[in-house]
């Protein structure tokens, strides 16, 4: 092979007729991947610096909104249980003034304030309506007895005279 072949199968050849001047580029493929190479290795190592800034801008940004919600996740926490407690205590302060009547024989459509009002009567306490909160039976109607009623004590001194017999709920 001569040494014309040999060089025109290694090298492209460019000519530029519009320059009075010939244009001659000299690469062979070896010169072709080392340039692929080097240029593909910088691309990959711009590439990774540009994921992991990303990645750790997302990560920061996560990290910061979680730490925000575990504050405001402890704080409703710490609320709720305060809330609960309020709840307690009112729930229990609610029950101190009730009084359970057992073995009253339920009757159709039967007033419970007036039954309260007769039994406070029989025992000689002085009782009158405005001091009812409420009165209401506890259970579903029976055929012979309805659920006990539940009535709140209108002053401790019902509870003081013992004439009522107290079942707390």
């Amino acid at each position: 092979m001569d040494l014309k072949t040999k060089f025109t199968e290694h090298t492209e050849i460019h000519f530029y007729e519009n320059d009075e001047t010939a244009c001659i580029t000299l690469l062979t493929q070896a010169d072709l991947d080392t340039i692929s190479k080097l240029v593909a290795g910088t691309l990959q190592g711009e590439l990774q610096s540009l994921v992991i800034l990303l990645v750790d801008g997302v990560l920061g940004g996560l990290n910061a909104k979680c730490t925000e919600l575990q504050k405001e996740n402890s704080f409703l926490k710490d609320r709720m249980a305060v809330l609960e407690a309020k709840a307690d205590k009112a729930e229990q302060y609610s029950r101190q003034n009730c009084i359970r009547l057992s073995g009253i024989i339920e009757e159709r459509d039967a007033n419970t304030d007036n039954i309260v009002l007769g039994i406070a009567k029989d025992l000689g306490v002085d009782l009158n309506i405005a001091e009812i909160d409420r009165s209401h039976r506890l259970s579903k109607p029976t055929s012979l007895y309805s659920g006990l009623p539940r009535v709140p004590a209108p002053t401790n001194r019902v509870r003081e005279t013992n004439l009522l017999r107290l079942d707390r709920a």
